[in-house]
């Protein structure tokens, strides 16, 4: 498992040494194998300190997650990741050293930073603009003709309202704004309300009615021209009261701000596309990984042999399947997780060859969007249980039934938490994933928590990495049932 994965992972003992690494660790340092283990580990990152803080704080807190540190290769170069890491115990419970895992946010960090480049180079002619606007609107004020060529080449119309006399007056840019002939009339309340979208004229008409208690207010709508066109304007308003608190006059400004809006339209396409294309990226390496795994296990005819290489490419598979439903989907860090489990097992029961033989599929899965770095851990434990019951439940093709169900903390009066360790967090849950057989089960014996199958052992792992609790019930078949927050 440790050398299927991408990403660099290590173990580390409690004297700080390295233990284990896997080859992408001995790729990203420059080192070999040989040469890592038994040095420190904080001795191959650019803040040397920075690394020791944080394998000691796993040590003490039982995890890290997220921890930003930079692995620096032998010849200089500079790797950006993001570590995640746990303690690991013996079979007396004992904590024996940290298993760490980095993910290479090089690329990630790029993206970030082009984006916020473009982002700041946007708000800079955005502020130079207002700055340059508000200092000529000021100075040329007092000039109706310059005030007007000012007004214009902001796209900033002014209105007055008389709420004594009802007279309203506009700017010559008003005018041209709401593309109005200036031979008429500035338009009254009715009419002002007919320029505005359909789909947002109840909400700006409360949001101005509202205002007539003095506040002043500034809000984003569109408009429809008398030609047609669609804009979108910026306006603000503002009362002036008499000696007795009586609103006599409205003021206001509304400025024509679809060209911006339109800038930062675009600005989140290439944000999104970025994000996508990585998540393409990271599904399309994946899916390389997987395919030298089956080419390396050509080499090779013993049953247990192959079976570890394809439960390899099945974690491999669940990861990339996690990036290949946030490229296709419409979030960008979030997907359907329930989609994900239809999609995952459904890949996991055509690689078995299930799909004509007496074992059944039942989920029960309720709409959840997940973010990243909570759906790749629980991937892998979906995963890993139910190849588990697809291997073991039922031998000598025995039928029974797979059953999944996944839902929100609402829905926990459905499961039995009455006892065990997980019942006294209960109340701090938020989501519970339940997998379970009516196969042969589990024997009482075993104890999953420090059992010697690399698979349960990655379950327990990826469970506390989610700061979830994990329990079994071994009635008519297996169940394992999981409880995590957000």
């Amino acid at each position: 498992m440790i050398e299927a994965s991408p990403d660099p992972l290590v173990t580390i003992g409690q004297d700080g040494k390295i233990t284990d690494v896997n080859n992408s660790t001995e790729t990203v340092t420059g080192y070999s194998r040989d040469e890592l283990i038994g040095t420190d580990f904080s001795d191959y990152f650019t803040e040397p300190e920075r690394a020791k803080k944080g394998y000691q704080h796993v040590f003490l807190k039982g995890f890290v997650k997220d921890y930003p540190l930079e692995i620096q290769h032998k010849d200089g170069r500079v790797t950006q990741v993001l570590y995640n890491a746990s303690v690991y115990r013996d079979e007396s419970g004992e904590v024996i050293g940290v298993f760490a895992a980095a993910r290479d946010v090089t690329e990630l960090k790029k993206a970030e930073d082009a984006l916020k480049k473009a982002h700041d180079n946007l708000e800079k002619l955005v502020e130079e603009r207002t700055v340059q606007l508000e200092s000529a609107y000021e100075s040329l004020k007092e000039n109706e003709i310059s005030l007007s060529e000012a007004q214009k080449m902001a796209h900033i119309g002014n209105w007055d309202w008389d709420l004594v006399t009802g007279k309203v007056h506009w700017s010559d840019e008003l005018f041209n704004i709401f593309g109005r002939d200036p031979q008429k009339s500035a338009a009254n309340y009715e009419e002002l309300l007919n320029y505005i979208h359909p789909d947002d004229r109840d909400f700006v008409d409360g949001i101005i009615r509202n205002s007539f208690t003095g506040k002043r207010y500034g809000i984003d709508y569109r408009i429809i021209r008398d030609n047609g066109e669609e804009r979108t304007v910026h306006a603000e308003k503002e009362l002036i009261f008499d000696r007795n608190n009586t609103p006599v006059r409205s003021k206001g400004i509304i400025q024509d701000i679809t060209e911006r809006k339109k800038a930062e339209e675009a600005l989140e396409k290439i944000q999104e596309t970025h994000i996508k294309e990585i998540h393409h990226r990271i599904k399309n390496n994946l899916q390389v990984i997987s395919s030298l795994l089956s080419l390396e296990s050509e080499k090779f005819s013993d049953a247990k042999i192959l079976e570890s290489f394809r439960e390899s490419q099945n974690r491999v598979a669940s990861m990339a399947l996690i990036h290949e439903e946030l490229y296709k989907g419409n979030e960008l860090d979030t997907l359907d997780f329930a989609d994900y489990i239809q999609n995952l097992t459904s890949d996991l029961f055509d690689l078995y060859s299930l799909r004509n033989s007496g074992v059944s599929l039942k989920l029960d899965l309720e709409k959840i969007h997940l973010d990243i770095d909570t759906a790749i851990p629980l991937g892998i434990i979906v995963n890993e249980l139910v190849s588990n019951s697809l291997k073991h439940a039922f031998p000598s093709g025995e039928a029974g039934e797979i059953h999944i169900s996944f839902c929100k903390k609402e829905r926990f009066s459905n499961y039995d938490i009455s006892s065990g360790p997980c019942f006294y967090e209960k109340d701090s849950f938020h989501y519970i994933l339940a997998v379970e057989d009516n196969g042969r089960g589990i024997p009482e014996e075993i104890d999953f928590t420090n059992s010697d199958s690399l698979g349960l052992q990655l379950v327990n792992i990826l469970v506390e990495q989610v700061g979830g609790c994990i329990d079994l019930k071994r009635v008519h078949g297996t169940k394992f049932t999981i409880w995590f927050r957000k």
